[in-house]
């Protein structure tokens, strides 16, 4: 389909139910009863006189040559609210009608689209529509019959989804009534609303995990598969926002779910492409707090079984270098979870914090660059560099952390990226925090053992190991499961294992 955004002027064309919405009254007619609703606060007190009068579409106001077919006086209800319904006469022409609403707080003018499923001229062009030989023929008797099936045909924007229209009462064309007319027609309007609603959302997310979350929860509009044996649940959890980070670089030229569906095909043949198993041990994307409309986002939790469990450990002896401003913080969503203690810590530091309503969501995956952020925010680690990683721009939020993290040689990247907004395994939030052994109160010797551990890249072995020994990281049931992604209740567990707090 072929069409602008439409949005107000195509919720204005829906034929059962039209709402204007304006000042808080709502002017509707639902063909079923063949009766217009005015219903709202008009803005006075109770009792307050209201005169609602109804009268063809004329461009202009009442006259004398635009004669009312409707006019009578009524009282408001409690808080100003007017609740009036009229049944229209059955002789009413179909076509667009203006309602007037005079009262002491002024006067208001409304437009609504009427459809009488026994006027002829309705019904002579659901005929001419049953008979149409092709589309084109379909598209001009809408064009120019359009407001007797409830179509604003004044109304310049119509052209822009008049052929989707007509494609779709073409369809079905040749046994049509009037209301399964009408109902094509509404239809295939809410559906382009829809659409573009969609799509615009997709033109404003804030950042790769909210368009994420838009494009997931229309996939079956859009056409996207993402089932079991699909190009994209071949896609590592870990590298799937390479996927929607380029799409998001080709979202201003999405239109329809069309482009949306290439958008993502391709997107998901590059992934396939250029993903590699990144086993460097750099980077790290712990929840550096906030929502993800400033702190790049973090996606719902994937399921999970948890696999850290709190434990009790020494304090180390070097202590974090910075001097937290202490802070209660309280997250409903944490009350019984089992890293409550942990986030509540972190959040009093000011390391972490939660999104915008105040949720701190602990079962969520963290990605590379929040890791880092709460790993440099709780060691005070801030160390000038530039320039480090070729994905990481100084306008990024999560800039000043990543150099900072690289220059003192916490984290490496590949071919010279970072990918700061892909997931952190649990090895390699260990390999980070190793990397701070000299703040870190750690064993001389190393005797933990999991039951996965051939499972542990060779990279990771000496962190988990030595990190697992000091208490500061947990297994489950005797698992590591170093490839699983790191929550931030697990985050915030061992960071404040580590740091003692």
């Amino acid at each position: 389909m072929k069409h602008k955004v439409v949005l107000s002027v195509i919720a204005c064309m829906l034929i059962s139910s039209q709402v204007f919405a304006n000042d808080g009254i709502d002017v509707s007619f639902d063909r079923s009863e063949q009766a217009i609703s005015v219903y709202g606060s008009v803005g006075a007190e109770q009792d307050t006189i209201v005169t609602v009068s109804i009268a063809k579409h004329s461009g202009g106001d009442i006259s004398g040559e635009n004669l009312p077919i409707y006019m009578y006086l009524h009282k408001t209800e409690e808080e100003g609210v007017l609740s009036v319904t009229v049944p229209t006469p059955s002789d009413t022409d179909s076509g667009k009608y203006d309602i007037y609403i005079d009262s002491v707080q002024g006067h208001e003018k409304y437009s609504v689209m009427l459809v009488n499923t026994e006027d002829s001229e309705t019904l002579s062009a659901v005929d001419e529509i049953n008979n149409a030989g092709s589309q084109s023929e379909v598209r001009d008797i809408l064009k120019s019959k359009g407001d007797k099936l409830g179509i604003d045909t004044e109304d310049t924007l119509i052209g822009e989804v008049i052929d989707d229209i007509a494609a779709a009462c073409y369809m079905g064309h040749g046994s049509y009534s009037v209301d399964s007319l009408c109902e094509v027609i509404s239809g295939t309007i809410s559906a382009i609303e829809s659409e573009m609603l969609i799509i615009t959302s997709m033109h404003n997310a804030p950042s790769w995990s909210y368009f994420k979350d838009i494009v997931m929860e229309n996939a079956d509009k859009i056409g996207i598969d993402t089932g079991v044996g699909s190009a994209y649940s071949k896609i590592s959890e870990a590298n799937r926002y390479k996927i929607f980070t380029a799409m998001m670089d080709d979202r201003s030229g999405y239109k329809t779910y069309n482009d949306v569906l290439k958008s993502f095909n391709k997107a998901v043949e590059s992934a396939k492409k250029t993903t590699s198993a990144a086993k460097s041990g750099g980077g790290g994307g712990g929840g550096g707090g906030g929502s993800s409309s400033t702190s790049g986002g973090i996606l719902p939790a994937s399921g999970r079984d948890v696999a850290v469990q709190p434990v009790q450990t020494q304090k180390p002896a070097t202590e974090p270098a910075h001097e937290p401003q202490k802070q209660t913080v309280a997250f409903p969503d944490i009350s019984g979870h089992w890293g409550r203690e942990y986030i509540e810590k972190l959040a009093a530091e000011g390391v972490v914090s939660g999104y915008d309503d105040n949720s701190f969501r602990p079962d969520n995956s963290v990605i590379r660059a929040e890791y880092v952020q709460m790993v440099t925010k709780l060691f005070n680690i801030s160390e000038s560099s530039s320039g480090m990683f070729d994905d990481v721009k100084n306008t990024d939020w999560f800039y000043t952390a990543v150099e900072s993290a690289a220059n003192a040689g916490l984290i490496n990247g590949n071919d010279g990226g970072f990918m700061p907004y892909a997931y952190i395994t649990r090895e390699d939030a260990a390999v980070i925090l190793y990397r701070l052994e000299d703040r870190l109160d750690l064993p001389e010797g190393s005797s933990a053992e999991f039951n996965d551990d051939s499972e542990i890249s060779d990279y990771a072995k000496t962190a988990v190991t030595k990190l697992s020994s000091a208490g500061i990281i947990n297994g489950d049931s005797g698992m590591f499961r170093p490839l699983n992604l790191i929550t931030r209740a697990e985050a915030a567990a061992i960071l404040c294992r580590a740091a003692g707090i």
